[in-house]
């Protein structure tokens, strides 16, 4: 995607911010639906509930983790990308009041 002349990749920090942020932006650029869905988000903030004291990675020292981060964004083109973008100016502006 990255070589396609008309795409231009756009990319937001999921830690700092939140959907409902990422939805209002996108309603800002994208046409809104005709119907909300709104079960889908119901059903998603649901299963992305989650305990991190039960993941070995959130109870390792700093060091394991910034090698775990590292290893991915080596191995997988997607958290490269990632990497590259949050930060730049290709990141959208989720966290301040104006769109």
């Amino acid at each position: 995607l990255k070589s396609n002349p008309n795409i231009d990749l756009k990319c937001f920090d999921p830690v700092n911010s939140s959907p409902a942020r990422y939805r209002d932006y996108m309603g800002t650029v994208l046409q809104r639906k005709r119907v909300e869905n709104d079960y889908f988000y119901n059903t998603l903030a649901t299963v992305l509930q989650r305990n991190k004291e039960d993941e070995c990675i959130w109870s390792a020292g700093e060091e394991y983790q910034t090698k775990t981060r590292m290893m991915m964004v080596e191995k997988y083109e997607y958290y490269h990308f990632c990497n590259e973008c949050i930060g730049s100016e290709n990141e959208l502006p989720l966290l301040g009041n104006s769109f």
